[in-house]
Parts: C-alpha cells; sequence; structure tokens
C-alpha cells in the first residue's frame, strides 16, 4: 500500500458544518485534510448585532445601517429575510454587490428599521425582543439577471449569515435642542 493510498483510507467520512461539507483527518498522523463542497465568497457584513431603542410613537423610527462589502472578483447577489416582519423592515430586500474586477464600488448600505410596536406580533413595546436578519449571498453567475431573479435559480448554492437584532425597549434619549452657551447659563445660576 502506497502513502497516498494510506493517507486516503486515514480520511474519515464528511461531516457537515456551518451549512458546509468539510472532512477532517482526526488520525495521529499530521495530516489534516478538508474539503469544501462549495466555494466560499469572500463578503463581509458588518456590524454583526443592530440594537434599537424605544421611540415615541409619533416620530421618526430609528434606522440602523447594515453594510455588506464584496471582496471577492464578481458579483454577488443578496437577500436579506427577517425573523419578524411585522416588527423589521429593510430599505430593499435583494441587491447587487459589484465584485473587484468590474470598477464598481464593493459596498452597499442597506437601512434596518424598526417598525412601531404591534399588538397582533405579541410586541407592545415595553420588554426587551430579540430577532435576527439573515443575510442570504450568491455568487452572480449571469450578469443579466436581477438579484431578485438570481435567487430563483434551480440548485442555487448561497453563504447565510446572522444578524441580530436587538430590541432593547430603553427609550431613546431626547434630542437636546440648547447650545452649549445654553448650557452654561443653567450651570452658572
Amino acid at each position: 500500500m502506497s502513502s497516498k493510498e494510506k493517507v486516503q483510507a486515514a480520511k474519515p467520512p464528511l461531516a457537515a458544518m456551518s451549512g458546509r461539507l468539510i472532512g477532517v483527518s482526526l488520525a495521529p498522523v499530521a495530516v489534516v485534510d478538508i474539503e469544501l463542497e462549495e466555494p466560499h465568497l469572500n463578503v463581509a457584513i458588518k456590524p454583526r448585532q443592530l440594537e434599537f431603542p424605544r421611540y415615541p410613537l409619533n416620530s421618526k423610527p430609528p434606522t440602523k445601517r447594515l453594510t455588506i462589502i464584496n471582496n471577492g472578483p464578481t458579483p454577488v447577489a443578496f437577500k436579506l429575510l427577517t425573523s419578524d416582519n411585522i416588527s423589521y423592515g429593510v430599505s430593499s430586500k435583494f441587491g447587487i454587490v459589484a465584485g473587484r474586477t468590474t470598477g464598481k464600488s464593493r459596498r452597499v448600505d442597506v437601512r434596518i428599521f424598526r417598525k412601531p410596536p404591534d399588538p397582533r406580533s405579541g410586541d407592545a413595546g415595553d420588554k426587551p425582543i430579540k430577532n435576527h436578519l439573515q443575510v442570504l449571498v450568491t455568487e452572480l453567475q449571469d450578469p443579466q439577471l436581477t438579484a431578485e431573479l438570481a435567487f430563483r435559480q434551480p440548485d442555487l448554492k448561497f453563504d447565510r449569515y446572522k444578524i441580530h437584532l436587538l430590541y432593547t425597549a430603553i427609550p431613546a434619549p431626547a434630542p437636546s435642542h440648547s447650545t452649549p452657551r445654553d448650557d452654561a447659563v443653567k450651570n452658572v445660576k
């Protein structure tokens, strides 16, 4: 038996890990073998958690920015899914982020906002609630496709990112309408 056949015989069956199939040899030999079933997309998503304070019903809802950055050479399409569509909204559910070789901007900012509390979802707005936002990202195979059509392709492979959405139920600080001079006068009196 050759040394290559010994290494092949020592490989364990593939185990599922994070949506990808990875095989790792745990034998006491110095060989570690890792195989990815699908290509990994070089995408960064920031931040990984968004916090939303409580706000008055007659004011504009707080908005947070989620940035999707494509560090890979080819364009990618993304799709956003929230765990609570009644409480959260997004500025665009689908989108495309250009790749390194296209010469266009490789980042897209998406606005995420918290809607007013809705009793239909069991949300009175007085308790902290944890939800999440899933960002699905796939390589855009055909540049003529829109992002929505890209996610309708059969046998679609995508990376999934989970962003935590935290509603703190703590009132947002009231905006101050005084000037620094007004504050100084108050402190003198």
